[in-house]
C-alpha cells in the first residue's frame, strides 16, 4: 500500500477543481505568498469572503490547510454576550470553530494536508460555505454584526 504524501500543488489543484464546480475560479482569486512558508487563496461569494491558507511549519512534515470565512466585525456595545454566544455555538462543531481575530469573527477549519483526500477537501469546502451562511444568519440576527468594510456605528 503506497502512502503518497500530499503536496501544496495537490491541494491547489483540488481547490481549483472545487472552485470551478462552484463558479469560483481560483486563478481569479489567488493570493500570493504573504509570509515565508504561507500561501493563500481568497474567494468571494456574495458578501462572504473565504480564505484558504496553506501553512508550512518549521518542521517540513507539518503543512496545514486552514479554511477561514469572515463572518463580520464585532459590533460595539454587547461584546460579552456575543462572545458567550460564540462559545455556545462552538459546541456544535466537530471539524471547525468560531474564532475571534481582533474585531473580526471567523469560522475556521484546519487540517494537516497529509490527511486530506479530495473527498475530505470537498466536504470541508461544503461545510465551510454552509456553516458560514448559517452562522452569518444567526449572529447577524442576534447581534447585528457589522459587514466587513462598513463603518462602526456610534
Amino acid at each position: 500500500m503506497s502512502t503518497k504524501k500530499n503536496t501544496v500543488k495537490d491541494i491547489e489543484d483540488w481547490l481549483d477543481a472545487l472552485f470551478q464546480a462552484s463558479d469560483l475560479i481560483i486563478s481569479e482569486h489567488r493570493l500570493k505568498s504573504f509570509k515565508k512558508k504561507v500561501w493563500g487563496i481568497q474567494a468571494v461569494e456574495h458578501k462572504n469572503v473565504f480564505n484558504f491558507i496553506i501553512i508550512e511549519d518549521e518542521n517540513p512534515e507539518i503543512i496545514t490547510l486552514e479554511m477561514r470565512s469572515v463572518l463580520g466585525k464585532v459590533p460595539p456595545g454587547n461584546e460579552q454576550a456575543l462572545y458567550q454566544r460564540c462559545l455556545e455555538l462552538n459546541y456544535i462543531f466537530i471539524t471547525g470553530s468560531i474564532a475571534l481575530n481582533e474585531a473580526e469573527i471567523w469560522f475556521v477549519q484546519k487540517q494537516h494536508i497529509r490527511d486530506i483526500t479530495i473527498e475530505n477537501l470537498a466536504s470541508m469546502f461544503v461545510h465551510q460555505m454552509s456553516n458560514t451562511e448559517k452562522l452569518d444568519e444567526i449572529l447577524s440576527d442576534e447581534f447585528k454584526l457589522l459587514e466587513m468594510g462598513s463603518p462602526k456605528s456610534n
